[in-house]
């Protein structure tokens, strides 16, 4: 899938526990209003590609959880490198976060605050084969 400048490859898809499946649109204005009533309910939250050849992240939200989806973007102004991790997490009734992130188009899937270093790692790495022409 060719994803435009400013597009968001990923759609979420949250399953209820009675079966309900409803897909979002991230990049879709709004949606977190048009879709409240799905946001605080049991429910499987799966983030994936829109055209689905790249692992989906899973989060499992019981109840009084409140899961959240997010993109983190990391820059390097001098290369004028980006790179844009996805993400969706939770805070758990005991005040806990789970957080699981995946990177596009490389594929890259962490979890937690393992984002931060992976991200500065991936704009270094990206430098250096470009540098090396790969």
């Amino acid at each position: 899938m060719v994803v435009n400048p400013g597009e968001n490859p990923f759609l979420l898809s949250i399953i209820t526990a009675d079966g309900t499946h409803t897909d979002i649109n991230l990049d879709a204005s709004g949606w977190a209003t048009t879709y409240a009533d799905y946001l605080r309910v049991r429910s499987q939250w799966v983030l994936m590609h829109r055209d689905a050849d790249f692992p989906p992240l899973v989060l499992v939200v019981e109840d009084g959880e409140q899961p959240y989806y997010t993109a983190r973007h990391f820059a390097n102004t001098a290369s004028s490198g980006e790179a844009i991790a996805y993400g969706i997490g939770k805070k758990c009734v005991d005040g806990t976060m789970v957080r699981l992130w995946t990177f596009f188009p490389e594929g890259i899937i962490c979890s937690g605050d393992d984002v931060d270093i992976i991200g500065r790692q991936l704009l270094g790495l990206r430098q250096l084969l470009a540098q090396r022409g790969g």
